[in-house]
């Protein structure tokens, strides 16, 4: 590892820790503190969608186990917290701990994912802007008393590394490694269908069609799918209730960033090609986008923060290498539609 590397490893990580600690305990102490208590958080799970993202629930309760044992051993007691019933500090800290973890390991791998050689055509300017900014983007969109959030971008961006590192030398290794990664981010939360999504579209783009991709996609969706399937037939929602409409209103700050994050990645790359991988992404990501409007939630931020991710890498991923060029595809099917028409 060189010393540049490190450097930008070690100030992502920075970067990392100061973003979580302004979130949380800045505008997230009075936000995060109805949650903060052990019941109230029992509660949400037990209700929602919640229930069913479950690797780092068991992650947070992991640390607060180790805290606990950790003030009894000292003889100290948890801290209340102010204005909230049965409120406990050191409950909301096991919070701030998992999720600053867990966005440390987002911004290292951002690094570990630009630093991949004849990858991306990003600038050095626009490398450190990302870097950045990325943790700053997802600092300032989280709920500090959401587990599975931030770890779900960490696991994207795991997978997205892990294909354009080792796929193409070991295509049947990273494709196994993958297909775990896309169970372990399905079982922390159901947005992993975005990865599914960007695998196959990589896959596709790289490969072109074969018997082979064709199967490594229908295993890494069949991983998603079952892993999506198998927690709701084991986990039974009581109330069963589908909500249609958000609870809150329309979010207007979420429909501008609706809007912002189609067009930001679609601005800053140069390429026609590139828009063009961008905008088969969000066509592949549809089936899960649909799905936003049955927790109530269709115009929260942080729902859209894992394609906002995806596209930007995607805005400036090097396609010399592509073999099935989906500008070059979509001109062909407009010159078919003029000889019939």
């Amino acid at each position: 590892m060189n010393f540049k590397l490190f450097t930008t490893l070690l100030l992502a990580a920075v970067i990392s820790v100061i973003v979580s600690e302004i979130v949380y305990f800045g505008r997230g102490a009075q936000k995060g503190g109805k949650l903060s208590s052990q019941r109230a958080f029992d509660s949400q799970v037990q209700d929602g969608e919640d229930k069913y993202c479950i690797l780092c629930r068991y992650l947070l309760v992991v640390i607060h186990d180790w805290r606990v044992r950790d003030l009894i051993v000292k003889g100290d007691e948890p801290n209340s917290f102010v204005g909230a019933v049965e409120g406990s500090e050191r409950f909301y800290l096991d919070f701030y701990f998992l999720n600053t973890f867990f966005l440390a390991l987002t911004s290292v791998l951002a690094v570990l994912l630009f630093n991949l050689e004849r990858v991306f055509r990003f600038t050095e300017f626009e490398r450190m802007l990302i870097i950045g900014m990325v943790p700053v983007l997802i600092g300032i969109t989280e709920r500090t008393w959401s587990y599975f959030d931030v770890s779900s971008y960490f696991f994207e961006l795991l997978i997205i590394y892990f294909f354009l590192r080792f796929s193409t030398r070991y295509y049947l290794i990273s494709l196994l490694a993958i297909g775990m990664f896309i169970v372990l981010s399905t079982l922390n939360k159901d947005s992993s269908s975005f990865s599914v999504s960007m695998v196959a579209l990589l896959l596709l783009s790289r490969f072109g069609i074969s018997l082979r991709v064709i199967l490594s996609i229908t295993g890494l969706a069949g991983c998603y799918v079952l892993t999506y399937i198998g927690l709701r037939h084991y986990i039974i929602d009581q109330k069963n209730v589908l909500i249609l409409t958000n609870q809150g209103g329309l979010n207007l700050t979420g429909v501008i960033f609706c809007l912002l994050f189609f067009y930001l990645p679609m601005s800053i790359t140069g390429s026609k090609e590139n828009k063009w991988l961008i905008g088969v992404f969000f066509l592949f990501s549809l089936t899960y986008i649909f799905m936003y409007p049955e927790d109530g939630a269709f115009w929260e931020i942080r729902l859209f923060m894992p394609l906002f991710l995806g596209a930007l890498f995607l805005s400036k991923l090097d396609t010399s290498v592509h073999i099935i060029k989906w500008q070059s595809l979509a001109a062909s099917f407009r010159k078919i539609g003029k000889g019939h028409s």
